[in-house]
């Protein structure tokens, strides 16, 4: 609180001292103290001392008005040295000293809450902030509540970083909705508190997205594929398998890391079919079938390493024969889906290092990527294909 005193002498003086002494250079006819700062006012026609910017956080004018030998004073604004002002309207009655007193703390606010220059660009002073303050309030304060507590600043910088939700993801935080029904209309505010669950979550999901990145590189060469359960088993990582089970399986956790889910290997793929194929009489088993066991894993891989004539050949599975086709005749087989030339460049960019030469055959069997080696068949060939993606031919030969 601000308090009166002192005696009769003329003066205007803000001053802030840098130790716990408050100190000041004029007096005035009153004085106004709070904490270590002494406010001082008197005539207008006094001469403002001099002050040492070294010793000055805080300076403000006070312009007081004669009327009939009485002093009455006119806040008319209180000049800090960030360059803000705090205006306060003429008055030609005497102001209260509550009045003075708000209009005194308003300028006091304006210099405490300074940070300094490149303060809120950093997420991590932003984070800190906020943090206080929900540790006070147990929720970050809307647009509203900030405004009513005089932090500006802090709005300005909730909204330079997208937004409250933004932040909320950041912090680990989740919104709350609580609805009030009035008569007339609903009003819906949303507010964040700290979810324990999900900061652990997310440090869980930290952790593990570490290994599996390493894993990644190791086999794929990129670091956001995720092997299968059996591959890792195979690499007898059991502490990754069950911190996979433990967050609900190896399709949630690469949603939630955003991975994607590595391709299985050849070997795999086929003592998988082979087991299938037991079951059904030694023979391979249609799409439609793999479907209905749910397998839609081995569909895809099917389809990866060239078909179900190229697997089933490749594993000694025969393929069942529809009426009216002769034996080992696929020439009626619904042929795969003829992929864009964006699709199959793509496909050849994740492989091959020189993205200026077509791979040949040899090279893709080498690798198991049968499905690029059928996309290039059905173009017309290695030389074609080669043309029509713009790439460089291993055959000799122009384009037609």
């Amino acid at each position: 609180m601000l308090s009166t005193g002192g005696t009769q002498r003329e003066g205007t003086c803000l001053f802030i001292s840098n130790n716990n002494q408050p100190r000041a250079f004029s007096f005035g006819r009153f004085s106004f103290q709070h904490n270590n700062i002494l406010l001082y006012h008197s005539h207008f026609r006094t001469r403002k001392p001099q002050i040492g910017p070294s010793e000055v956080c805080l300076h403000a004018q006070l312009f007081v008005k004669r009327k009939s030998a009485n002093c009455h004073i006119c806040v008319l604004r209180a000049k800090i040295s960030t360059s803000k002002s705090i205006k306060c309207p003429n008055s030609n009655e005497k102001e209260s000293l509550a009045s003075l007193e708000e209009a005194f703390e308003n300028a006091l606010r304006v210099v405490w809450d300074r940070k300094p220059k490149g303060y809120w660009s950093s997420i991590e002073n932003l984070t800190n902030e906020l943090g206080r303050l929900i540790e006070k309030y147990d929720s970050i304060p809307s647009t509203a509540e900030l405004r009513e507590r005089k932090k500006s600043s802090l709005i300005k910088a909730i909204a330079d970083f997208g937004g409250r939700k933004v932040l909320a993801d950041v912090m680990g935080l989740r919104a709350r909705k609580m609805k009030f029904n009035q008569p007339t209309f609903s009003l819906e505010s949303q507010e964040y508190y700290f979810d324990k669950e999900k900061r652990d979550l997310f440090e869980r999901l930290k952790c593990l997205r570490e290994a599996l990145s390493i894993i990644s590189f190791r086999k794929y060469g990129v670091l956001n594929r995720i092997p299968s359960m059996k591959a890792l088993e195979r690499m007898r990582l059991s502490t990754v398998i069950k911190e996979i089970e433990e967050l609900g399986g190896i399709a949630r956790v690469a949603s939630l890391i955003n991975f994607k889910i590595g391709e299985k290997d050849f070997d795999e793929v086929a003592c998988e079919l082979l087991q299938i194929g037991a079951s059904l009489g030694y023979r391979f088993p249609t799409m439609k079938e793999l479907n209905q066991m749910g397998r839609s894993d081995l569909r895809r891989a099917v389809s990866l390493y060239g078909g179900v004539s190229v697997v089933a050949q490749r594993i000694g599975l025969r393929v069942l024969v529809k009426a009216g086709r002769p034996l080992g005749d696929h020439s009626a087989r619904k042929p795969q889906r003829l992929w864009s030339n964006e699709k199959l460049l793509k496909a050849l960019r994740e492989f091959q290092k020189d993205t200026t030469v077509l791979p040949s055959a040899k090279e893709l069997v080498a690798v198991g990527r049968f499905d690029i080696l059928y996309q290039i068949r059905v173009r017309g060939g290695h030389r074609k294909a080669a043309c029509q993606l713009g790439l460089k031919s291993r055959r000799r030969g122009k384009c037609d």
